[in-house]
């Protein structure tokens, strides 16, 4: 009896070990999976962005489809902006269709920007709560229509980044990149993405309410508006005397760690979905409203903030392309005031904090936006010379090859019938400037900015041929 006993506490102690260490090869083997899955894909605790390492679904449709990606170089780039709402009409296939016939070869979509419809009504749910005659309540839901005015910071794809979900920046007017891809593919054209990085009215208003900060004006006041700056979130609002934001260019702090990782993700969701043409906008602190008193040290601290702000940008999308090494090398471009190309060559820094050398020694191509509204006033009605001298000085400090400057499709200082023949001499500018690369500008999206710009290069044909033949 006394070994049967000693027999049944063994087994029960064998077993009750065994258990105990199969429960810890399980605990071990779900921790080890656990970590792995987290360095697989990165996770931000703070915003809740998960990164996915491979390529995105809509990219892998693609290949299981077999749509071939055009060749492109990158040294003659020709691109048109579109923006996003296009991609929902019918006139969206007319334009691929007249890009690809008339030779150019990328589409610059707008992917992260304001909405350029304007100010819109939209039914919104609208609780209520109404108090019955026997003292109990009942819960009505009505739509209301409330008034959303465009603001910049709008990302108008299906992304999975749940703080662009939270601050109501998501706007899904592209929901598969894999099947925009295709029909811009299919015209032997490439997709680039347009990304606003700084200017956002969204993110901007996110941090000032979740740090509750207190708006204290630092700088300058004029007779029609007033500069305003918050010490706590380093971010500048800028009001009317009614006290509301003006054109709602309100400015994140570009070295804001939630600001930089939030547009370093949603490029990595662009990049996952096999994009690799890039044009960042907005970089760059506020414009001042008076520069006369605009202090100096905010000249160098808006200097510093940018060239910080887009080295860590740079840093975070190369070890990502080293970690997903597939598709073509990305290429990131920088949109810069023509003004800083004038300043740049006389040795004077801009306000908003530009520096086309300094951007180009980190390793962004440097895109333009010299219009001819924006020169100096004795440029403005002379859109070839004043567009030539502008980029002649950009060139003193970097090379041509860096350059795929915008030219302006709305022309604001040409007169009604003079704006598709501003176009024209602004493209002609850069093509003798020896630039190979250039993308149309437009805003608004509308036709007639579309129809200036295919007019223009019809001409540029045209002459082009026209050239052709008295050689010979």
């Amino acid at each position: 009896m006394k070994f049967s006993g000693f027999i049944k506490q063994f087994l029960k102690s064998f077993f009750l070990l065994l258990g105990i260490t199969v429960l810890l090869i399980g605990v071990s083997a779900v921790i080890t999976r656990s970590v792995g899955y987290f360095r697989r894909n990165k996770t931000d605790f703070y915003t809740g962005i998960m990164e996915k390492k491979s390529a995105g679904s809509g990219f892998q449709d693609i290949v299981r489809e077999g749509v071939t990606r055009p060749s492109l170089d990158y040294r003659n780039i020709k691109g048109i902006g579109v923006l996003a709402y296009i991609s929902r009409q019918a006139r969206f296939d007319r334009i691929l269709a007249e890009s690809e016939s008339l030779g150019l070869n990328t589409i610059v979509f707008f992917f992260k920007d304001e909405d350029p419809r304007g100010d819109v009504y939209r039914s919104i749910p609208v609780t209520n709560r109404i108090k019955k005659t026997d003292g109990s309540y009942r819960i009505d839901i009505v739509h209301k229509k409330k008034l959303i005015p465009r603001r910049l910071g709008n990302v108008f794809f299906n992304t999975t980044n749940h703080l662009a979900e939270r601050i109501g920046a998501k706007r899904n007017f592209v929901t598969n990149i894999g099947a925009l891809q295709r029909r811009v593919w299919s015209h032997g054209l490439e997709l680039g993405a347009r990304v606003c990085l700084f200017a956002d009215f969204k993110i901007a208003e996110y941090l000032r309410s979740k740090n509750s900060a207190p708006i204290n004006t630092v700088l300058i006041t004029n007779s029609a508006q007033s500069r305003w700056f918050s010490n706590e979130t380093k971010f500048p609002v800028t009001v009317t005397k009614k006290g509301k934001p003006r054109r709602d260019e309100i400015y994140a702090d570009p070295l804001n760690p939630e600001v930089l990782e939030y547009n370093i993700s949603l490029v990595k969701e662009l990049y996952n979905e096999g994009i690799r043409i890039f044009i960042f906008d907005y970089v760059r602190k506020e414009d001042p409203l008076d520069e006369k008193n605009y202090h100096p040290d905010i000249y160098l601290f808006n200097h510093v903030a940018i060239e910080q702000a887009m080295k860590t940008i740079w840093n975070a999308l190369t070890l990502h392309r080293r970690e997903n090494p597939w598709g073509p090398e990305p290429l990131y471009s920088i949109s810069v005031f023509g003004r800083v190309l004038y300043r740049t060559y006389n040795g004077t820094m801009d306000p908003v904090g530009q520096n086309i050398k300094t951007f180009f020694e980190i390793g962004y191509r440097i895109s333009s936006m010299d219009y001819t509204h924006l020169l100096l006033r004795e440029w403005r009605q002379k859109p070839y010379e004043g567009r030539r001298r502008y980029l002649s000085d950009g060139m003193e400090k970097i090379p041509r090859e860096a350059f795929i400057p915008w030219i302006d499709s709305v022309q604001l200082s040409a007169g009604k019938d003079a704006r598709a023949d501003f176009v024209y001499e602004e493209l002609r500018a850069v093509i003798d400037s020896g630039i190979s690369s250039f993308i149309f500008w437009t805003p608004s999206g509308n036709e007639r900015e579309y129809e200036r710009i295919f007019a223009a290069l019809r001409r540029n044909t045209q002459s082009g041929s026209k050239k052709e033949n008295e050689k010979e």
